[in-house]
């Protein structure tokens, strides 16, 4: 099959079953992954317009899973590998300090100059050096503006009167943390202040059931099918336009997102969410025609269809349920204390710690403790060694249910 040949499958599925072959990681994380890579190839030479600018398909995409056998970074590992193949330095090397990053971006002899995609193995790490580090200062901001591809302007340094110009920089970025670490550090306004707000987020809880020791060989001809897919839609320069019925679809929807998503900690995600959702769409538009015969690198325009829509508000409407599985801000605690009284409670009133720790996701044994004097100190549960001192014995108290039904 040479390059220029279809196979009547899309990037994403294709993708999949490459990925799928070789990992036992979540096959949600391919699923949005292989769109990061799509925005990373396409970068500012698909576009559509969009009010007064032009909507560009760059996406931020958080994996919030359990550690290890998840296999979060060795998914983010595989989408790298596969977009270095088709540009060699689209992923920025030095998010070090804000002046480095900026330098980075703005470099005239990268291939793709003003875009890039920043990966980050473990979000926590990043957060911690963004908020306490004065070399980070404003690159929280900085990485919020470049989400909406705002002109970058911004001086070589304090006493360099140079500047760093980029026009409508194009920027991805893909992350990924611990359940335990985001459910216990994140909190109200990182989400309202807009930069984690910019992130689909894909949360996963369930476990990996016999997750496998080695990772399989990859499958050269699988990966090859891949490639070949992104090397058609490499040259590719087109107005992407949405379709009358693509629109009406996508209307409909929207009236009743709107309606229903207003209010509350979440608005800042749900009011990105209907420019994610045309991101996607175009997306699925431009692989949908790259699988077809008739496809041709020259454009000059490509039409969304109905079912590209349809898809994309399906993604996006699977991610936002992801928004009830996490508890942050101050609500958290006491989420959690009754978490824990439920778990006694549905175990006759009385378990061990170490109960505890294995049957709630996302607690520590540090923020166990933190729970407990709590809900002692409330008489609500008695907490009592073990003769020996060889474990620790949780009571809920006659209070108990009173306070799961307050």
């Amino acid at each position: 099959m040479n390059s220029l040949t279809p196979d009547n499958i899309t990037f994403s599925d294709a993708y999949l079953s490459y990925c799928k072959q070789q990992t036992d990681a979540p096959p949600i994380f391919h699923k949005f992954l292989s769109y990061i890579i799509i925005s990373s190839v396409l970068n500012r030479k698909v576009y559509l317009k969009f009010g007064f600018k032009n909507l560009y398909p760059n996406l931020y995409l958080l994996i919030v899973a359990p550690s290890s056998a998840h296999r979060k970074s060795w998914s983010m590992g595989i989408a790298a590998r596969m977009i270095r193949k088709i540009y060699p330095d689209f992923i920025l090397p030095d998010v070090s300090s804000r002046e480095a990053f900026v330098s980075e971006v703005c470099d005239q002899q990268r291939t793709v100059p003003g875009c890039g995609i920043i990966k980050i193995d473990e979000l926590k790490g990043f957060m911690d050096r963004i908020k306490t580090k004065s070399y980070m200062d404003g690159f929280m901001q900085d990485l919020s503006s470049l989400y909406d591809n705002e002109t970058m302007n911004r001086r070589k340094g304090i006493d360099d009167p140079r500047r760093f110009i980029m026009e409508e920089p194009f920027l991805n970025m893909m992350a990924a943390c611990s359940n335990e670490w985001f459910y216990q550090s994140v909190q109200s306004g990182d989400i309202s202040g807009g930069f984690l707000a910019r992130f689909v987020w894909v949360v996963h809880e369930k476990p990996v059931i016999n997750p496998s020791p080695w990772p399989k060989p990859e499958d050269a001809e699988l990966f090859g099918r891949c490639l070949r897919k992104l090397e058609r839609m490499k040259d590719l320069i087109a107005e992407v336009r949405l379709g009358d019925e693509a629109k009406r679809e996508y209307e409909k929807w929207f009236q009743t997102f709107l309606g229903g998503h207003q209010g509350g900690q979440w608005d800042a995600n749900y009011h990105r969410a209907p420019a994610i959702v045309v991101k996607i769409a175009m997306m699925n538009a431009v692989m949908r025609i790259e699988s077809e015969s008739t496809f041709s690198p020259s454009g000059p325009f490509i039409d969304i269809s109905p079912g590209d829509m349809k898809l994309a508000i399906m993604l996006i409407a699977d991610t936002h349920l992801n928004f009830g599985k996490v508890t942050i801000g101050a609500t958290k605690s006491h989420t959690m204390a009754k978490r824990v009284v439920k778990f006694l409670m549905e175990r006759g009133g009385t378990a061990n710690r170490s109960e505890v720790l294995k049957g709630i996701r996302g607690i520590s044994a540090r923020y166990l403790s933190d729970v407990l004097t709590t809900l002692e100190e409330a008489d609500i549960v008695t907490v009592s060694r073990i003769e020996g001192g060889k474990g620790i014995v949780i009571h809920a108290n006659g209070n108990a249910q009173n306070y799961m039904e307050g």
